[in-house]
């Protein structure tokens, strides 16, 4: 089934800055990368106290002039996003009268652009705006200047408003929050000048443009929110842009989309988790896309969402990390550990399938038999043969061969003596329901017919529904009948079996009003729709059929994870030509070995080294002795690599200060006394026993040639 675009349905303008953030937790349903949310908002209104303070102060104007304003320049600020689709209500009369000459009959029915009935925007979700505090504040003064007196302006107008958000379905207040605006401008008038209207005048239209780009970005970045588009050599693109905000140097944080959260208790979604995974430096804010240095990163892959972080970098990532991962360019995996992956297809053989491992599936039905049966009173039995027909012509070209009800009912004859229609006397279209409701007759029909399966469509229900609706403000008068038909279908296999089952519902409608008027029966076009259903929902589970062997293994790759000890250093020490050891700049990272590394809680491994799990989101913990454990959540990749910091413990920070308090005085260029090298010898015994190494990687200008303190120590 097509989902229609989701579209923004407008009528005015104020108040969509919060109507958005109200939305983030209800609008889960709009992940689908075809839609666009859709939200309808009711004409603005200001309480009786505003408009009573406007008349007395003689500003209705101005209140009224944002009001309207407002409206054209959301619509300006929306189109620039290019995320949302616009239609006005306000319009509908005429919008239904262009229908109504589209059903006529005058129009071509075959021209793609003709107007079509009952596809009309529907809206999950509505905003009422009103305003409760609204002020045009005018100061004056006369300052003196090298040209004599000037006359001198300051205007400030503020406006506070009320923004409800209520589920159109339920009636249920999902939200409520208040939008406030403070804006001012200054205009000065020379001596000798003159000035005709009133050039502040000119802060209206700053206030509404103001306002419709902030109501935007904040709609946009709530319903939409940004997401990595690339991300190379350790480096984002990400779908937002100057316009919308974004500011080099800005700190972002990375997350990786999880499940809906659902109240246990009362089952009200609470929004999706959002697992963090790394965080990034805006470097450049650009006209169509936005870049960004990324600073630690667990697993950012295309179609990570990235949100402003209003506090920056927390104390624990270093702002001078430089990762330099890539996401794959083919698309990487994202789905959950532990969830079989997607069919990707396979090659189709006459034979069967063969599936994303490369073993045979089961092969399709390829012969199977049609019955259909008439439940609903109102519809004549004349019409079973035609929905028949019209359900073997949908089938036809699947590669399956149909045996026609008639077949059916003179095989029921035949066994109408046995099994669940002994000695009943039913006529034998009863019989035939009989049958094919117990399994082991239904399996001993489709022997006989050498069928692999029997199709059973029985039409459930035709019902007409009338409605009239009367409304002056929009200008709408129609009596409209909907006309419904229910064909509910079963596919059974050779052992009675129910394979898949359906309820395939056709639906529409006649609509009258003064100027059109329409008699027509539309059965015939219902069961035409109903039929094309059940031939798509047949083809579908048929299709299932032949991949319903189990999908093969998770995608398995090795991440590559090496450890440090975060906040730690010693400084290179090396033994000069006099044979004296000495201090230098150069500062090692240290590195601990054997950390016993568990994926989803499984021990899998220690670390550093490649550790190897299937691709896609993991829980990652790492713990060792002296230090504190690490529990991360990752997004494993192919050709992965980890830097991850560890803390010591309490104890281990403990032990380490006894053995290595002396670090801390140690100067660049100073030469090592007696006592300091017995401590240094101490240190390294300690470095050795506790399976510590240095880490050289971040040393840019190692002391090559030179004798080497630590390593000395630490091999021998």
């Amino acid at each position: 089934m097509q989902i229609a675009p989701l579209t923004l349905v407008r009528r005015c303008a104020l108040g969509c800055a919060i109507a958005a953030g109200l939305l983030a937790s209800t609008m889960s349903a709009h992940a689908s990368q075809n839609s666009k949310p859709r939200l309808a908002i009711t004409k603005i209104t200001a309480t009786d106290a505003v408009k009573q303070q406007a008349r007395a102060d003689g500003d209705s104007s101005t209140l009224n002039q944002i009001i309207e304003g407002s409206d054209g320049q959301l619509g300006v600020s929306f189109m620039n996003t290019s995320k949302f689709d616009m239609v006005a209500r306000s319009d509908l009369n005429a919008i239904l009268k262009e229908q109504d000459l589209a059903a006529s009959g005058l129009v071509n029915p075959a021209d793609p652009q003709t107007a079509r009935q009952f596809e009309l925007a529907g809206v999950k979700y509505v905003a009422t705006v009103s305003i409760d505090n609204f002020q045009d504040i005018t100061a004056r003064a006369k300052l003196e200047g090298q040209f004599g007196s000037t006359d001198a302006e300051r205007r400030t107008i503020q406006l506070q408003a009320v923004v409800r958000i209520y589920d159109t379905t339920t009636g249920t207040m999902l939200g409520a929050t208040n939008v406030r605006l403070d804006k001012s401008t200054v205009n000065e008038i020379l001596p000798g000048a003159t000035e005709q209207g009133r050039k502040t005048n000119m802060l209206l239209g700053d206030v509404t443009t103001m306002f419709a780009r902030q109501a935007a970005n904040a709609i946009t970045n709530t319903l939409s929110p940004p997401r990595v588009m690339a991300y190379t050599m350790g480096v984002i693109t990400f779908n937002r842009t100057a316009a919308s905000g974004v500011q080099s140097g800005e700190v972002w944080e990375v997350f990786a989309p999880g499940e809906e959260l659902i109240d246990p208790d009362t089952g009200e979604s609470l929004g999706a988790e959002e697992i963090s995974i790394g965080w990034a430096r805006v470097t450049d804010a650009g006209e169509k896309f936005s870049k960004a240095r990324v600073i630690e990163d667990y697993g950012i892959e295309k179609g990570s969402i990235m949100r402003p972080s209003l506090g920056g970098l927390p104390d624990h990532v270093d702002p001078d990390g430089r990762p330099t991962g890539s996401a794959p360019r083919s698309g990487g995996s994202t789905r959950a550990a532990g969830t079989p992956p997607r069919d990707r297809g396979g090659d189709r053989t006459d034979r069967g399938v063969r599936n994303a491992t490369g073993t045979d599936a089961p092969a399709a039905m390829r012969k199977m038999a049609i019955f259909v049966r008439n439940n609903a009173s109102n519809v004549s039995d004349d019409t079973v043969r035609m929905l028949e027909d019209q359900v073997t012509s949908q089938l036809n070209g699947s590669g399956v061969e149909l045996i026609s009800r008639s077949i059916v009912l003179n095989a029921v004859s035949d066994m109408a003596g046995s099994g669940a229609n002994r000695g009943t006397g039913d006529p034998m279209n009863t019989a035939a329901e009989r049958l094919l409701s117990d399994e082991a007759s239904a399996s001993s029909l489709a022997s006989t017919l050498g069928a692999d399966g029997l199709l059973v469509v029985s039409i459930a229900s035709y019902d007409t529904d009338t409605r009239e609706f009367r409304d002056e403000d929009l200008g709408v008068d129609r009596v409209t009948t909907f006309y419904m038909l229910d064909v509910a279908w079963s596919l059974l296999g050779s052992d009675g079996g129910t394979l898949a089952s359906d309820m395939a519902s056709a639906r529409t409608g006649i609509q009258q009003s003064e100027t059109l008027r329409r008699d027509y029966d539309p059965l015939n076009q219902l069961m035409k729709d109903d039929a094309r259903l059940i031939g798509d929902g047949v083809a579908a589970a048929m299709n299932s059929q032949r991949l319903a062997a189990e999908g093969g293994e998770a995608d398995m790759v090795e991440v590559d994870i090496s450890i440090v000890l975060a906040d730690l250093s010693i400084p290179e020490i090396v033994e000069n030509e006099n044979g004296d050891w000495v201090v230098t700049a150069n500062q090692y990272r240290l590195s601990p070995m054997n950390a016993t590394v568990m994926v989803d809680g499984f021990i899998v491994g220690s670390a550093p080294g490649p550790i190897a799990m299937s691709s896609g989101q993991h829980r990652l913990t790492i713990e060792r002795p002296m230090l504190e454990t690490i529990d991360r959540f990752v997004v494993a990749r192919k050709d992965m690599s980890l830097v991850i910091p560890m803390q010591l413990s309490e104890e281990g920070r403990r032990q380490w200060m006894e053995t290595a308090a002396f670090i801390e005085g140690l100067k660049n260029g100073a030469v090592l006394r007696a006592v300091e090298l017995e401590k240094a010898q101490g240190l390294a015994e300690f470095m050795r026993n506790s399976r510590i190494t240095l880490d050289t990687s971040n040393v840019r200008n190692l002391s090559v040639g030179s004798r080497l303190l630590w390593g000395q120590l630490i091999e021998d």
